[in-house]
């Protein structure tokens, strides 16, 4: 190929993080408008900062409260509001937008490793950059952009090991495990990432077997069933909670479950108050299956149209990537699918049985994993439909 030639300059390009990283950073740098938001969870943030400036350590160790897991912003907010008291709130705009390039970076190295298709690293930066999932939070005073490039250096180093073979990498294993811990103390859903990292690291890096990859399934399986179960029952009478640990917090859950909330202040999705065992059963459901969905009565007609062109793109393409790959003889691909599928599942189980935030915020730090799956989908779309070259003609 012509070192010079339009697709060889496409393919240096997108292969390039320095490349990657400028494209998104300039987009989402547009989009904030240079001006930084808050919500009501910013407030809680910075009142976590006031207490990490003065010293109340006792703030984030307390077992009444989940502060324990979000300990990481707040200390950053409170070191940049020290270091620039004048321009604090412009540099965490920056840490978002350079957050949300480095996840594109990481991203695109995921998609070049398991595919090696332009055309599949293509597709993943434009999904990116034009994510409204992605783009709509880069303005605001929230952890989701720090915690997404976190969980997803993670999942990406998760990834190097079942795409290089590598079954004993030490340094792999420690900066994995030191990010996940980072994930851990920046958001509560981040707990769950260490458990899943060890299981796929010892079934899909270490033991892969058709009899394991089954197995991991079942266990999902059979865990959701648990949670749904164990949710239900305390949800139904939170009297029946037997510690003070996150009592707190659980009661606030639900007496919101208790109003038949799914979508927190999206009223439309709302259930009759629930009353039997099976009603609270039937809202985890349903947040479940909400979790994907792409329109609501309160977005704008532009919005819901945008979504459904976006979304009518990307779920089809990952599905199919999802469908081809487990189906296809190369193991390692399917691996990365089942890994990226899981990793997805798992983060979606938790918000059925606690929360889906408003306007689907909770699906931010899942779209990286989307991605790649839709960039698999497309690799194997255009495999399948591109003509197979006639062989010369012997001389």
């Amino acid at each position: 190929m012509n070192e010079r030639s339009i697709p060889a300059l496409l393919r240096r390009s997108v292969s390039s993080s320095a490349v990657v990283f400028i494209i998104v950073a300039a987009v989402f740098a547009i989009t904030t408008r240079g001006h930084l938001r808050q919500s009501l969870d910013s407030a809680t943030y910075l009142s976590l900062a006031d207490s990490a400036q003065q010293g109340k350590v006792g703030t984030f160790t307390t077992s009444t409260q989940a502060n324990f897991t979000i300990v990481l912003f707040p200390a950053l907010i409170a070191f940049i509001r020290k270091a620039s008291p004048a321009h604090w709130e412009v540099i965490l705009l920056v840490m978002n937008v350079i957050c949300a390039a480095v996840t594109a970076v990481f991203l695109m190295k995921l998609v070049r490793a398991v595919t090696d298709s332009t055309a599949a690293m293509v597709a993943a930066l434009l999904f990116y950059v034009c994510a409204y999932d992605i783009f709509a939070w880069i303005g605001w005073l929230l952890t989701d952009h720090i915690y997404t490039m976190l969980s997803v250096i993670g999942f990406a180093l998760l990834i190097r090991g079942i795409a290089n073979g590598t079954t004993r990498n030490l340094s792999r294993s420690l900066m994995m495990y030191a990010v996940l811990a980072l994930a851990v103390i920046t958001r509560p859903v981040g707990f769950v990432l260490v458990p899943l990292t060890v299981l796929v690291e010892w079934v899909f890096v270490r033991r892969d077997t058709k009899a394991n990859r089954r197995a991991v399934w079942i266990l999902f399986a059979a865990g959701l069933i648990v949670a749904i179960v164990v949710h239900a029952y305390f949800f139904q009478d939170m009297r029946r909670w037997p510690i003070d640990f996150m009592r707190p917090k659980l009661q606030e859950y639900a007496d919101r479950e208790q109003s038949g909330e799914v979508v927190w202040g999206h009223t439309e999705t709302f259930h009759a108050r629930p009353v039997s065992f099976v009603d609270h059963v039937a809202i985890e459901a349903d947040r479940f299956v909400r979790f994907f969905q792409v329109t609501s009565d309160r977005n704008s007609r532009a919005h819901n149209l945008y979504s459904i062109l976006y979304y009518g793109l990307l779920y089809p393409l990952a599905l199919f990537g999802i469908a081809t790959a487990l189906r296809d003889g190369d193991r390692r691909r399917s691996a990365v699918v089942h890994v990226a599928f899981l990793w997805i599942l798992t983060a979606v189980a938790l918000s059925a049985v606690s929360i889906l935030d408003y306007d689907w915020r909770y699906r931010l730090p899942l779209m990286p994993q989307m991605i790649l799956l839709a960039a698999i989908g497309t690799e194997a779309a255009i495999r399948r439909l591109a003509p197979v070259a006639s062989p010369e003609p012997a001389a």
